[in-house]
C-alpha cells in the first residue's frame, strides 16, 4: 500500500489529454463557425427554390453541430481547474489535523535542539 503512487499517472494522462480535447474544440468552433458564415453567405445568392430547403437542412445541421461543441466546451474543464479538484479532493480535515500535529512536532523538535545547542554556547562561553 506504500508503494503505491499518490497521484495515478492514468490521471496525468487524462488531465492533459483533456487540454488537448479543449483546444480541438474550440478549433471546431471557429471551422464551424465560418463554415455556417460562408454557407450562409453563399447559399443567399446562390440557392434556387428548389435547393432552398436543402441549403436549410445544411445550415440548421451547422449550426446544431456549433452549438453543441460550445457546449462541450464549456463542460470540459481545463487542466488547473482538474488539478484543483485533485487537490481538494485529497484535503481531509483529518489531514490537515495531521498535517498541523507534524508541524508543531517538528518545530518544537528544532526548538529544543536550537534552545540545547544555544545553552551549551552560553555554558562554554563562560568557561
Amino acid at each position: 500500500m506504500m508503494n503505491e503512487p499518490i497521484i495515478s499517472p492514468w490521471l496525468i494522462y487524462f488531465v492533459n489529454v483533456l487540454d488537448n480535447l479543449l483546444g480541438f474544440f474550440v478549433v471546431a468552433m471557429i471551422g464551424c463557425g465560418l463554415a455556417l458564415f460562408f454557407f450562409m453567405a453563399r447559399s443567399v445568392e446562390a440557392c434556387s427554390r428548389s435547393e432552398e430547403a436543402i441549403c436549410k437542412k445544411y445550415a440548421w445541421r451547422l449550426f446544431v453541430a456549433l452549438c453543441g461543441l460550445v457546449f462541450l466546451a464549456l463542460l470540459t474543464p481545463s487542466s488547473e481547474t482538474c488539478w484543483k479538484m485533485l487537490v481538494a479532493s485529497k484535503i481531509t480535515p483529518a489531514m490537515i489535523q495531521t498535517t498541523g500535529k507534524t508541524v508543531l512536532d517538528t518545530t518544537n523538535q528544532a526548538m529544543d535542539l536550537i534552545t540545547k545547542n544555544a545553552i551549551e554556547i552560553i555554558k562554554e562561553s563562560k568557561k
